[in-house]
């Protein structure tokens, strides 16, 4: 309750009902004792209370519910495996959970505490897209995440998919930021204790088993000396123990990383780097 709310309370004594019982003097029953006797000028004033009373109800109603779901916060796995070729002729490869995935999985959630989300967009005259989650309480408050970010030119996009990607990835992130929570599965950005998706393993090791003859080939070469020494480097620059690199890739050693996937590593790792910077 406001200040103001609690100081009119305070000079305004809790009237008693024909029943006899005691009813609480809040800004509705302040506007019906108004009324009733004539005091038309206190209307303009009341109803602005009562709105300030209720917006704040509201918000103490929000974040109530939003501790309730904290203390019973969902776990979201990593489902989806992408890789493609960069411009360079380089390969990245990456793991992360699919967007449809994470509303599934919030949604049920955070419908159980009577939070709502959706997201508003806007194409920004630098080019860049910005992403808004709002989550809403049904009693009416609301409370808003924002990120914005570049076309996705990776992978050959068109023009129509580079925006549907970056669209998509901010959804995710802004829906994530917004409710506090973080992606696991591989690739676990340090936090170690996470054991690769076996969904994730199994996807990859049947894309191996359908590759051509002389792709498999390619795949079997180990990584060599000088790639191993700036594996290790990078790691380190990451934040990173070799043991949570290994584990997060689904292989025993350093030496037992494949040469067709040093440079997704390289670009996982560096950008791992980037956003240990930014924090």
């Amino acid at each position: 309750m406001s200040s103001e709310a609690a100081v009119v309370q305070h000079q305004q004594p809790a009237t008693t009902t024909h029943s006899g019982q005691v009813a609480t003097m809040n800004p509705a029953r302040m506007i019906e004792l108004a009324i009733e006797k004539g005091a038309v000028e206190q209307l303009d004033k009341l109803l602005e209370l009562q709105e300030r009373w209720e917006a704040n109800e509201a918000r103490k109603a929000f974040v109530e519910a939003l501790t309730e779901f904290n203390q019973n916060k969902p776990e979201i796995q990593k489902n989806k495996h992408v890789e493609f070729e960069t411009r360079n002729n380089g390969l990245t490869a990456y793991d992360h959970a699919s967007l449809d995935h994470i509303c599934e999985i919030l949604g049920e959630a955070l419908g159980r505490v009577g939070i709502a989300f959706r997201w508003s967009t806007l194409n920004l005259p630098n080019g860049w897209i910005r992403v808004t989650c709002i989550l809403t309480h049904r009693q009416g408050h609301s409370e808003e995440t924002t990120l914005e970010g570049p076309h996705d030119q990776s992978g050959g996009k068109n023009p129509i998919q580079a925006i549907g990607s970056t669209t998509e990835y901010l959804r995710r992130y802004t829906l994530l930021a917004a409710t506090g929570v973080a992606v696991k599965g591989m690739d676990d950005d340090g936090q170690g204790g996470n054991q690769p998706d076996p969904r994730v393993q199994q996807a990859a090791e049947q894309r191996k088993q359908n590759a051509p003859q002389g792709q498999q080939k390619t795949a079997q070469g180990m990584i060599n000396g000088n790639q191993r020494e700036a594996l290790q480097k990078a790691i380190e620059k990451a934040g990173q123990t070799t043991e949570q690199f290994c584990r997060s890739a689904g292989i025993p050693s350093l030496d037992q990383l494949t040469a067709d996937r040093f440079k997704g590593a390289m670009q996982h790792l560096n950008a791992m780097k980037q956003r240990s910077a930014q924090q």
